[in-house]
């Protein structure tokens, strides 16, 4: 499968920023620009962008399957309004860092942004998830199921639990404080998150190792199994054989026709004959 109009331009979206982002601190590097807040600001959100068409870049190769165009709007729309929402937090952390500059920072904006936080977080962590699901779906099929059971699992646990942690952050009187206070001190939790990444990353890896693989035997057989394309190279080579066979026989034919026609005597005939037959 060709690469997709919508991933070429993801592709050069992605280049374009990566080339504007070096030469912008390229330049402030050499003091040709000066370093403000707002350039930062800009390239923050040209990395937001890359970041965004990057990590769409897989998904966007099935834009044009039809049945699987659902999911992969679905994946392009959590990573849209992911983008989205960390580039508004750059605008937000610039208008908090002014109100602490002038005195004018209070509680209640705190609050607003604690929850902006984490509506922007828990969609962050959806979109990875998701991304990862419809990727590997995509791309594995129903091949090794057994790890994409587990590291989906995994995943979905270790979702669930930074979602929980971050969702149950507050604030009070004494600072910030943990809701759901067993995520970090029970045992069974902890354990389970640790159980979780450990085996999000041992499957990960088999899985990578695997596609990597069936990526090289693609390319070297096609779509065919090995055992297949083993049975293919056997016939042709078996065909080869006949034809080499058939063509022994029409030499042999030919110097019998030049010994009756009398062009070689029968030392000749012999030596000749034993050199055709030595191909065989």
């Amino acid at each position: 499968m060709g690469r997709t109009k919508l991933q070429r331009i993801f592709s050069t979206v992605a280049i374009l920023g990566a080339f504007l982002v070096v030469g912008i601190l390229t330049l402030m590097s050499m003091r040709v620009l000066n370093a403000s807040r707002a350039l930062v600001d800009i390239l923050i959100i040209i990395g937001i962008i890359c970041f965004g068409c990057i990590s769409c870049m897989i998904v966007a190769r099935y834009i044009n399957d039809k049945s699987k165009r659902i999911p992969v709007l679905v994946v392009l729309g959590l990573t849209g309004l992911t983008c989205l929402l960390w580039i508004i937090f750059v605008f937000i952390g610039q208008a908090l860092i002014n109100a602490i500059e002038n005195g004018t920072f209070n509680e209640s904006s705190l609050r607003g942004i604690l929850v902006y936080i984490k509506i922007t977080v828990f969609f962050t962590i959806q979109t990875s998830f998701a991304n990862l699901v419809v990727s590997n779906l995509f791309k594995l099929r129903k091949d090794m199921m057994i790890f994409q059971g587990i590291m989906y699992a995994s995943n979905a646990i270790m979702d669930f639990w930074i979602c929980a942690l971050i969702l149950s952050l507050g604030i009070n009187e004494d600072g910030f404080y943990i809701g759901w206070e067993s995520l970090v001190t029970s045992k069974f939790w902890i354990t389970l998150f640790v159980l979780a990444t450990v085996y999000t990353c041992v499957s990960n890896v088999v899985l990578r190792r695997y596609e990597k693989h069936r990526v090289h035997d693609d390319a070297v057989y096609g779509k065919e199994t090995f055992s297949d394309s083993y049975k293919k190279v056997k016939e042709e080579k078996s065909e080869e054989q006949v034809k080499k066979a058939d063509s022994i026989e029409d030499r042999i034919k030919k110097l019998d026709d030049l010994k009756e026609k009398g062009l070689i005597n029968d030392d000749e005939y012999a030596s000749r004959k034993s050199k055709i037959l030595e191909d065989i």
